[in-house]
Order: structure tokens, then C-alpha cells, then sequence
């Protein structure tokens, strides 16, 4: 049993990223629309297996939930899922790696399975090298 998170204030965003994560096998998906109520999500449930991670949203954006993250001691795989400059999803990773953060990666909007399979079997390949 796979299990998601996808944390982005665009409902479309959400849909679509629900899909394509079901159609490569998260079967368990929750969705937040912006940092606050992904908090209390992870406060609330088992851990997750991934999370895909808007940077800009209203109220409580992505910079400070990675800061909730690293604060929480949090292992689960991220990848940065945005539409925002390359210079800003640049310095959020820079950010989530000088912090210990399992990030997977950056995917720019829109998301498409091509990609989001590559970021994902990617890190099954570096944990089986690992083992």
C-alpha cells in the first residue's frame, strides 16, 4: 500500500495529480490545500510515501511547510511540484537538501507521468544501490 500526499491550493492540480498518482500505484492519496492543513495531516496519520509539493499557496506556502518538515524530523520522499521560477523551486531544494530532506526532485507544472515515473523509480533505484 502506496501512500500520498499532495499539498497545492489549485483543485485542478489536485485531480490530475491524484490520477496520475493512481495509475503508477498510491492507492491511499490525502490532500491539503495549502501547508496549514498538510500539518495537521501528518500530525494526524502514519507517515507517507510521498509528497508532492506546491510552492505557492495562500496563507502557509510550501518554503514554510519544508521548515514544519525539517522542524518534525520528517523522511518522507518530497518532490516539488510548482509553477513558480526556476530560481524559486532552485532555492526551495537548496533549501530542503541543507536541511537532511529526502527530495526526489522538482517537476514543473504540468505534471505528466512520464516524469513523475522517472523522479519515482529513480529513488527506488538509489534505495536498492543503498541496500
Amino acid at each position: 500500500m502506496r501512500r500520498a500526499l499532495i499539498i497545492d491550493d489549485d483543485m485542478l492540480q489536485i485531480m490530475t495529480t491524484r490520477a496520475l498518482l493512481e495509475s503508477i500505484g498510491f492507492d491511499t492519496i490525502c490532500e491539503a490545500s495549502n501547508g496549514s492543513e498538510a500539518e495537521d495531516i501528518i500530525k494526524a496519520l502514519p507517515p507517507m510515501d510521498l509528497i508532492l509539493l506546491d510552492l505557492h499557496m495562500p496563507d502557509y506556502d510550501g518554503i514554510e511547510f519544508l521548515d514544519f518538515l525539517s522542524a518534525a524530523t520528517c523522511c518522507t520522499p518530497i518532490i516539488i511540484a510548482t509553477a513558480a521560477a526556476d530560481c524559486v523551486s532552485r532555492s526551495a531544494a537548496i533549501i530542503a537538501e541543507a536541511r537532511g530532506m529526502r527530495l526526489l526532485g522538482i517537476l514543473n507544472k504540468p505534471i505528466t507521468k512520464k516524469k513523475l515515473v522517472s523522479l519515482w523509480l529513480g529513488r527506488e533505484y538509489h534505495e536498492a544501490v543503498a541496500s
